[in-house]
């Protein structure tokens, strides 16, 4: 973590030139380095898109957060469920200040209980492969979407809140599910996702089977 009066440009070129070398570390001797995070307080000209510090945290793939956004992503961690994966999206594609701020933003989606969100969908699959639940089977975000917008619980979600919970899934479920586009595919039964996933949806024995839905 810095103070703003070093975040200058020779601050940056050091650490550009410290994350290059890192990257192309070898051995244990030094440590590789895939991404760079820079926590301050605020940032020269931080309000400006392309400002002084937008242009060297672009320039030198530097992810420049602030204390108080580091702060709202670690606090909401556990309630969101957001995992190091998705932080890690953030330092490795996101660099400007304002861009970094709004990454977070979308990341912490406020109102959202993320493990709400995740059972939800499951449940929503479980319905929809009542019936066929064999690998290979598939089924769209769109219709996941709209089956969840009628749930007062989510009555403003939209296809690409859902997608990104779905692609969280997915991550989790170690093969079992993958999302393509729209369309979301399973390779292994569904129960056995459930399985997998149990730790995003806080549901230790698998998605419940809820109603008579039948896609």
């Amino acid at each position: 973590m810095v103070d703003q009066s070093v975040t200058d440009a020779n601050q940056f070129a050091i650490l550009e030139q410290n994350l290059q070398e890192r990257a192309g570390a070898r051995g244990f001797a030094q440590a590789r380095a895939a991404g760079c995070l820079l926590v301050a307080p605020s940032y020269p000209a931080q309000a400006a898109p392309d400002g002084s510090a937008a242009d060297r945290a672009r320039r030198g793939s530097i992810s420049c957060w602030t204390i108080e956004s580091l702060a709202r992503a670690v606090g909401a961690a556990e309630r969101l469920e957001i995992t190091a994966r998705q932080i890690a999206d953030i330092v490795l594609s996101t660099f400007a200040p304002l861009d970094v701020e709004a990454a977070v933003n979308r990341l912490l989606d406020d109102g959202i209980d993320m493990e709400a969100l995740y059972r939800a969908v499951m449940e929503v699959l479980a319905r929809m492969f009542a019936q066929r639940s064999q690998a290979g089977d598939t089924r769209k975000v769109s219709a996941v979407t709209a089956v969840l917008s009628f749930d007062p619980n989510f009555s403003g979600i939209n296809e690409e809140r859902v997608r990104r919970a779905l692609v969280d899934l997915a991550h989790q479920s170690r093969g079992g599910m993958a999302v393509r586009d729209d369309v979301i595919v399973f390779f292994t039964d569904f129960e056995e996702v459930g399985r997998r996933v149990a730790s995003l949806t806080g549901e230790l024995s698998g998605p419940r089977s809820l109603g008579t839905f039948r896609a």
